[in-house]
């Protein structure tokens, strides 16, 4: 039990690094994965992303809001004995998948809900409150959940 909770400290340790200093470089590549599916501008910078474009107005997304849930993953994995390379492979796709799909969707619930005047003439009231309700719910319980989740994928047992 001991040497479970010194290995679960040292993944969060090791997950809290890399995070904090990983952010930047992995804020550019999942900037630079979403852009073709933009109607405006996505660039990283620092720990944000910021949004903008001809028909856009300009805005930034919190990135490292979006991804801490590495750390907890990284905490979690390190619990683990006996790791599967295809295991563990899957699930950090399934990480990144998710830190794709809901970085897009903050940029949608942040141009739906907080630019005013905008978000008010370009989505009506049902899309507004779709966007931030799917926004809330991953960062709730949805990031939480997907470590967990991912985790779990690699740690239990052959069947």
């Amino acid at each position: 039990m001991l040497r479970d909770a010194l290995r679960f400290a040292a993944g969060f340790a090791a997950g809290i690094l890399l995070w904090w200093y990983g952010t930047p470089l992995y804020g550019r590549a999942i900037a630079a994965t979403i852009r073709p599916f933009t109607h405006g501008q996505v660039a990283a910078v620092a720990r944000q992303i910021e949004v903008g474009g001809a028909s856009l107005p300009p805005t930034r997304i919190p990135f490292d809001q979006l991804t801490y849930n590495v750390v907890l993953f990284l905490a979690l994995l390190a619990t683990v004995r006996g790791r599967s390379a295809g295991r563990f492979a899957a699930a950090v796709a399934v990480l990144v998948a998710s830190h794709i799909v809901f970085t897009a969707v903050d940029i949608v619930a942040t141009y739906a809900n907080q630019l005013g005047q905008w978000s008010n003439e370009h989505f009506n009231g049902l899309e507004q409150d779709f966007w931030m309700a799917l926004d809330f719910s991953y960062r709730l319980g949805g990031m939480f959940a997907i470590a967990f989740a991912c985790w779990f994928v690699v740690a239990r047992p052959k069947i």
